[in-house]
Parts: structure tokens; sequence; C-alpha cells
């Protein structure tokens, strides 16, 4: 891997090799032969292949949140101007690096935005960082446990370092099978942890 690369992608997943990251790995390398991948085999058993592709690294941890294996993700990513983070439950369509050679770079893009009480917000399973950002706000906030609620506070974070969030159109889509979502039994009470952890952290229970 090359440094100073326009674009690194870094998927964290949790078993689903066969029906989710294969696919996706493959649909991927059609479109985007040599962007830079990191794959962070978040405590899969099996445990994921290694040797994939010149331009892909996998890095084996330890079942962390969705916040620790993005970080170890971008972390372990050759400089570049965009890191973009994916769930493995996606499809690519064409290739991402046409688009991102046209995002601004004060500004956090997603296939998907949400609006809430207190932030806009880039949807997580498609989250593309300008490095200005990582170098400015730092990275994903590791108290958030298991998923859920990362991706509202880093981008509120930004907001308030001027960033800009905005929907792209990046070619990727999003099945919505896999991911974290059917690792827990007890998503409702993990999302209302982290919720409160967002509120609380923010002085924001009142408002």
């Amino acid at each position: 891997m090359i440094e100073n690369n326009l674009l690194s992608i870094i998927v964290a997943a949790h078993n689903q090799w066969d029906e989710f990251t294969e696919p996706m790995m493959r649909s991927l390398r059609k479109y985007n032969p040599e962007t830079p991948v990191v794959i962070v085999d978040n405590g899969s058993s099996p445990a994921y292949p290694t040797e994939l592709d010149s331009h892909t690294l996998v890095i084996r941890s330890n079942n962390n949140s969705l916040a620790q294996a993005n970080n170890l993700g971008i972390v372990h990513s050759p400089i570049s101007k965009w890191y973009l983070t994916l769930n493995n439950d996606v499809i690519v369509s064409g290739n991402i690096e046409e688009h991102a050679a046209q995002f601004a770079e004060d500004t956090i893009y997603s296939n998907q935005i949400h609006t809430w009480t207190h932030s806009t917000y880039a949807v997580g399973w498609c989250l593309a960082l300008p490095r200005q950002a990582l170098l400015d706000v730092g990275l994903y906030d590791e108290n958030f446990i298991k998923l859920y609620y990362d991706e509202v506070d880093y981008c509120y974070r930004a907001e308030h370092y001027g960033y800009k969030i905005k929907q792209c159109y990046l070619p990727i889509v999003h099945l919505g099978k896999g991911g974290g979502s059917r690792r827990f039994n007890d998503s409702d009470n993990i999302a209302a942890i982290n919720k409160r952890w967002f509120l609380t952290k923010h002085n924001l229970e009142k408002s």
C-alpha cells in the first residue's frame, strides 16, 4: 500500500464472510481494484482469511465495539485524503474514488443522512471522513459500547469544528442485513445506553 492515497476503505465485520463480506469485496474490487482496504475481523469464528490481495489488509480483533474496530482500521490505513467506513452488508456498483475526488474537505459525507433534535448526522454504514477532520476532531469515541450513536457523536463533534454533514451518492447499495444488528439480542438496551452517554457527554439531557 502506498501513502498519500485519495481514499482508504475500512470494513469492520463480525462473521458473515460467505454471506456478506466476501461478495462485498468481490464487488468492490471489480470497480476499485487498487483502493487500499483494511478489513477488521471483529472476533469472527472461524477467522477471516488474511491473504486476499496486495491492496487489502486483514486485522484480527477481539469483537470490540464498532467505534474501536473503525478506529483500528483507520490507524492501520495508509495516509489518505479520505477514510470511508463501510458495513460488510453492501454491494459496490461503481468507482468510489471518482466520486471521492469531488468531495469538499470541509464536509463529512454519507449515502444516508438523518436529522434529529440535536444534530444532523451521517449514518455509519457508509461514512466518508476527510483526513483533516480526523486531525481536528480525533477518532471515534470508544466509550460507546458495541454499536449505535458513535457516528452521531462524531458528526456532532465535527459540526463544532465547522464541518458540514452532507448526503452523497456513492455507488454503494446497502442490503441492511448484516453488520452489528444481528449480533446482539439486546440492541434496544445498547442503543439506550449509548444515547444516554451521548446526551450526558454533551450536556444535552435537558435540551
